[in-house]
């Protein structure tokens, strides 16, 4: 039941992209790359690291998929409990600095990002189909803040991320420097 939760939780958070991308492919590529400040991210930034973070993650549960299913642990109240404390962090307006490096854009393409992240959420869909029931219940994702969780809560986290992502891009947008 949980695998096919799951499978529906991300056909969610794929309509999500796909909603995002088709609004964002109505700007031209000048508003794409418009940064609000020396230092913030343009639109195409932001495609950039939510895709970042979806390979972070997706490399994570490749690596724990190499190990026996036997040793990887499975979920408890605790990782629900972290979920929900990551939410919450998510949903509130501030902002918040990347626990890593590894998360920040590295480039201002927004057509590559776009197709990077489609990619991804391919490589997620192949898995989910093809992975055994048993491993829905298993810790898969790790969080850098707030640790480990199910595959399900991980698809959670990242509908809240894009979301929190979403209104950045709104911000850009109503930025008075923005090119309408």
């Amino acid at each position: 039941m949980i695998k096919i939760e799951t499978i529906n939780y991300f056909e969610l958070l794929d309509y999500q992209r796909k909603k995002m991308i088709a609004e964002l492919d109505t700007y031209s590529e000048k508003q794409l790359l418009f940064k609000p400040k020396k230092d913030g991210w343009s639109m195409a930034q932001v495609i950039d690291h939510l895709y970042l973070v979806e390979k972070q993650a997706k490399n994570y549960i490749d690596n724990k998929l190499l190990e026996q299913k036997e040793n990887i642990p499975p979920t408890n109240w605790k990782s629900g409990f972290r979920k929900n404390i990551l939410n919450i962090a998510l949903s509130l307006p501030f902002k918040f600095k990347t626990p890593t490096t590894l998360i920040q854009p590295n480039r201002n393409d927004y057509i590559q990002a776009k197709e990077d992240w489609a990619r991804i959420r391919l490589e997620y869909k192949n898995l989910l189909h093809q992975l055994d029931k048993d491993y829905f219940s298993k810790h898969l994702f790790k969080h850098p803040l707030v640790g480990k969780m199910a595959m399900l809560d991980m698809f959670k986290f990242l509908q809240v991320h894009a979301q929190h992502h979403s209104l950045q891009i709104d911000r850009i947008t109503h930025h008075p420097l923005f090119m309408k």
